[in-house]
């Protein structure tokens, strides 16, 4: 996704928590639903530059240092909070 490839993954899991809209989201235990989603982005151009920009933006927006470190700081704030 990062590296401007447009990707099917799975609906399962963490998955679309991480990719957002810059996946093709198939049912993984369903092989007409994966090879579905495969035609999809080998075939319709317009989904694969869709796919493409927003993968390339949305790690930039999403993933940051900053954003990590906010969330470490707040987790750990709360596991403190909880010992009292």
């Amino acid at each position: 996704m990062a590296s401007g490839c447009p990707i099917a993954v799975s609906r399962e899991a963490s998955l679309p928590e991480i990719c957002g809209d810059a996946a093709f989201y198939v049912n993984p235990l369903e092989i007409d639903d994966i090879k579905r989603g495969m035609t999809q982005i080998l075939t319709n151009v317009q989904l694969q530059k869709d796919l493409v920009a927003e993968g390339l933006e949305r790690p930039r927006r999403m993933f940051t240092w900053q954003k990590s470190a906010e969330n470490q700081r707040r987790t750990l704030k709360e596991i403190y909070e909880r010992r009292g």
